[in-house]
């Protein structure tokens, strides 16, 4: 297991500070976010830390630590990661983080702006939560390889009905048959910010106990 594992396997409710704004951020606990929503597994958040989190295909107990990994990856993007908002793109839980590629969110507008309404269960993914995901859903990607954090994909959970408007926008449909609900628009691939963003916040807060920040996520699993 590489370094990068190694510290999201111990990683407990860590209040990190910083970005790469260079302004201090208000300490948040890893485990303080909603736990409402409807398909969320209603676990208690008290005392856990990532490597004991497994919740199937939920990324329910990372909110707090992904609140500020989105925040340094759109900082660290410089434009390439930008938020998409309209009446008819609807987030199925609070946990989901409508940001794209500049291309994926005028392609997205464009069917939003069309009468269609897409109900998206997930679009911009930080490390943390790949990380929960991979663990304990069979179709995730490794945490660092996952297109989701990129700021390219989206999961739609009416796929049959908006699945073709997607396509004629110019959305991939890379996996029709085993990953049904994923969709992946053009734009650059920020992987890389994904992991680096997760490494610049760990050193920032652990000068004592730092790790290359390359933006590499080493070895896969």
């Amino acid at each position: 297991m590489d370094v990068l594992n190694k510290r999201l396997v111990g990683l407990a409710a860590l209040a990190f500070l910083g970005g790469c704004v260079g302004e201090l951020a208000e300490p948040v606990d890893v485990h303080g976010g909603d736990m409402s929503s409807a398909d969320e597994t209603g676990i208690s958040s008290e005392g856990l830390s990532l490597s004991r989190l497994r919740n199937g295909c939920s990324t329910a107990g990372t909110e707090g630590l992904s609140r500020q990994l989105v925040a340094e990856m759109q900082c660290l993007s410089g434009g390439a990661m930008v938020e998409v908002s309209h009446p008819n793109i609807q987030p199925t839980h609070s946990r989901v983080h409508l940001l794209l590629s500049p291309q994926g969110r005028d392609m997205l507008l464009r069917v939003a702006r069309n009468g269609n309404v897409i109900r998206v269960n997930s679009g911009l993914r930080t490390i943390a939560e790949q990380y929960v995901l991979q663990r304990g859903c069979r179709v995730a990607a490794t945490p660092g390889r996952s297109p989701h954090e990129t700021g390219q994909a989206i999961d739609v959970q009416n796929y049959g009905t908006v699945g073709r408007a997607l396509r004629n926008a110019g959305f991939s449909w890379p996996l029709p048959s085993s990953d049904p609900v994923h969709y992946v628009a053009p734009g650059e691939d920020l992987r890389h910010l994904s992991v680096l963003a997760f490494q610049r916040l760990w050193n920032a807060n652990n000068p004592g106990d730092t790790i290359d920040d390359d933006g590499s996520a080493g070895a896969a699993r």
